[in-house]
């Protein structure tokens, strides 16, 4: 009996956490004006993530997919009646494994995973929890996404904002370690294009110490960038692509 029940716990938790992962939100009842009527994707390969990814591309906060191969995004719930799960079980057509809806029966996620903000076309996920920047970056890779890397100023400035509203300290993906000065992003190994470096009150990065070799956005630097050493520990920003 334990050893079910343990089992049976096991189980739950593991949906559990794919829901919170997949941003799952209800299977809801559709009806000709949509309620979600922004966009719309028809695909005979259709997946949860396909749409997903399509409505995030696009701006919109929301991906529904219906009656197996439909995909329909917006920013608003429209009023509507949520239905029992058991109305929503028709297969992906590119992932029998995945539902996706039915007949006039919607499937409705959230485009980023639940607690995660969107930009662009990326979701954006900012720790509670202070680590080294290497535990961060692991951390990041058991969430399926990286360290976060900044390609343009608008990203630079939405995860300043962000940072600043949480009024802390936040890794992200830049290193030098292998290269003194040569700032390169972890993941994708790539230099830097765009960066943030606070030069006003002190002229960043200075790699004091002689040992800073990753770099923050820095609560005491105007939530500017900075050059911090690897083993310090921060609250970190993770990256998904939806791409």
């Amino acid at each position: 009996m334990e050893a079910r029940l343990g089992v049976f716990l096991l189980l739950l938790v593991t949906v559990l956490q794919a829901v919170v992962q997949s941003g799952y939100i209800g299977c809801y009842r559709d009806d000709s004006t949509r309620i979600l009527p922004k966009a719309v994707l028809k695909d005979k390969g259709m997946t949860v993530q396909k749409c997903q990814q399509f409505c995030g591309k696009k701006g919109f906060k929301f991906a529904g997919v219906e009656y197996g191969y439909e995909c329909f995004c917006g920013n608003v719930l429209r009023k509507c009646r949520k239905r029992k799960e058991s109305d929503c079980k028709m297969p992906c057509s590119g992932n029998k494994r995945q539902t996706c809806g039915g007949p006039w029966r919607i499937s409705i996620y959230t485009v980023c995973p639940l607690g995660w903000k969107i930009y662009g076309s990326s979701c954006y996920f900012f720790s509670r929890t202070m680590v080294t920047w290497n535990d961060a970056k692991r951390n990041c890779i058991t969430k399926n996404s990286m360290l976060a890397e900044v390609v343009s100023y608008g990203e630079r400035d939405f995860l300043r904002k962000r940072a600043s509203e949480y009024a802390e300290t936040f890794w992200l993906g830049g290193t030098d370690s292998k290269n003194e000065g040569s700032w390169i992003w972890a993941t994708s190994q790539s230099n830097f294009i765009v960066t943030g470096w606070h030069t006003r009150l002190v002229k960043e990065p200075n790699n004091r110490g002689g040992n800073e070799n990753c770099n923050n956005i820095h609560k005491k630097l105007d939530f500017e960038w900075n050059d911090d050493s690897c083993f310090k520990r921060y609250r970190y920003i993770c990256e998904k692509l939806l791409v």
